[in-house]
């Protein structure tokens, strides 16, 4: 191989590597309806795309599709504003699932993991699958904390709806309920 074929090779090597730098591994933007945006990022957050395994950094302004899971590092904290208008507050050590959007503009949100707070501030409809339990809730700003033997939901202002197995429970401002495997919502 001569000098100029060599050259040409590695040329044509770093512009596909530049490429491959510089393209997502998918994009977000592809998806219809979009389920959320971030409104707020600080430290480090993390999305998992549908259909991809590696974990991506989370910038201002990144949008989610259904399927998209957001972890928040130790540290970190995001602010997640939803389809419906609804905004989730995700603390350090969070992990959820964004699942969609429902009938009459609900959005499911599947909280898979949180050793601190996940503050919802809701206009519109949101449903919140937890470990435990899963609550519903309108024009509500509500906080919900899972730790490895329970699920703790406090509605602040507004109404909410917590269900399990065994019924519901309604709850008003500043009321709270926990739920924990194998006992009744107390």
């Amino acid at each position: 191989m001569n000098a100029v074929s060599v050259c040409s090779l590695w040329l044509l090597c770093l512009s596909f590597s530049a490429v491959g730098l510089t393209t997502p591994i998918t994009s977000a933007a592809e998806c219809h309806p979009i389920v959320a945006t971030v409104v707020s990022v600080q430290g480090r957050v993390e999305v998992r795309r549908v259909n991809v395994e590696q974990w991506q950094p989370v910038s201002l302004h990144d949008i989610f599709c259904a399927g998209d899971r957001i972890r928040v590092g130790n540290g970190g904290r995001a602010d997640i504003a939803l389809a419906n208008r609804a905004v989730l507050r995700l603390d350090q050590n969070t992990t959820i699932t964004l699942g969609g959007i429902q009938k009459e503009q609900t959005v499911l949100v599947v909280l898979i993991e949180s050793v601190t707070d996940v503050f919802i501030r809701a206009i519109r409809a949101i449903e919140v699958k937890a470990q435990f339990v899963s609550a519903g809730a309108g024009e509500t700003e509500g906080l919900i904390r899972i730790r490895d033997t329970r699920t703790d939901i406090t509605i602040l202002n507004g109404k909410g709806v917590v269900a399990r197995d065994e019924g519901t429970f309604s709850l008003t401002g500043w009321e709270s309920v926990f739920s924990a495997k194998g006992k009744a919502l107390v």
